[in-house]
């Protein structure tokens, strides 16, 4: 097919056509999109130009408050403490018909240190007072291990550490019997005393050995507990342990005993003769071995 010469320049023209309506086309696209780019820009322009505009008004504020300010905020804090020992005084008022006792031991079995206090210091409540099953405030408080409540009834000279329970149990025998080790602590550094049996015999070192904690049993010996205690069936921590084969109690046992043996030979040497020896037992643990030789040197294991 020949293709003439006006045919070809129609074609080339057409050609001309498009390419320049594409390029106009792409410049279109490219305005429109610079122009996008622009108005977004503009909006985060203006987005920051308000946001530090609020923070310049908010710093402003805060400048402003000043003293009179936080005096308000402390008045306030004051109402609501005020408010709130209302509401102490309020609910305590609701239940007065029950024995001020069986309050004190409530709030010593939750722990709250502030109706305790109320009780003591507004009702005439003692700190020693005893409820239905023989607890006291500290009793309790060792038994639960609330130790923010130990330390305010710690602090009181009032209080009596020995106090016991309808078992013959003091606070540091529940300490012990409960594993509380940071209770039991606190109760020995104070005064309380490791020897103490209940009405059964049984000294805070014998329950800690049943318990099989070695911790318990290393603090009490520590503060002096009597290694040969005996119950009233006849049992002995290190009979306990050996029952139990709790082996690192049986260590810890037998070194306290070993000292002791040392502490009366000394004893010895400076001129004692009622001081006896003691050996170990397989079944109450340390017995008697001697009569003469040596004797008895209390329960310091230390």
């Amino acid at each position: 097919m020949v293709v003439g010469e006006g045919e070809t320049e129609e074609t080339m023209e057409d050609e001309e056509a498009r390419v320049a309506s594409a390029i106009r086309a792409r410049e279109a696209a490219l305005v429109s999109q610079a122009e996008r780019v622009q108005r977004r820009a503009k909006r985060k322009a203006a987005a920051a130009a308000r946001e530090a505009q609020r923070i310049a008004v908010a710093k402003a504020e805060s400048e402003r408050i000043g003293i009179e300010e936080q005096f308000i905020v402390q008045r306030r804090l004051a109402t609501a403490r005020r408010a709130k020992a209302r509401e102490l005084d309020a609910a305590m008022a609701n239940v007065s018909a029950l024995l001020p006792t069986a309050l004190h031991a409530l709030a010593a079995k939750v722990g709250d240190v502030d109706s305790v206090r109320w009780l003591i210091e507004n009702k005439g409540v003692s700190v020693n007072d005893n409820d239905d099953d023989g607890d006291t405030a500290l009793i309790l408080a060792a038994r639960f291990n609330h130790l923010e409540l130990m330390d305010h009834l710690l602090m009181r000279t009032d209080v009596d550490l020995e106090k016991r329970d309808k078992y013959g149990q003091t606070a540091l025998f529940n300490a012990a019997y409960q594993g509380h080790l940071d209770a039991a602590r606190r109760l020995l550094v104070h005064g309380a005393s490791p020897n103490v049996a209940d009405q059964g015999g049984s000294q805070p070192l014998h329950v800690a050995t049943s318990g099989g904690s070695l911790s318990m049993v290393e603090l009490l010996l520590e503060y002096g507990a009597d290694v040969r205690a005996v119950s009233f069936e006849g049992l002995t921590p290190y009979g306990i342990a050996d029952e139990k084969n709790l082996y690192g109690i049986k260590d810890a046992l037998r070194v306290a005993e070993e000292r002791r043996f040392v502490r009366a030979r000394h004893k010895i040497a400076a001129g004692s003769t009622s001081v006896r020896f003691a050996e170990p037992d397989a079944k109450l643990g340390w017995a008697e071995a001697g009569s003469n030789d040596v004797a008895d040197v209390g329960g310091d294991a230390r």
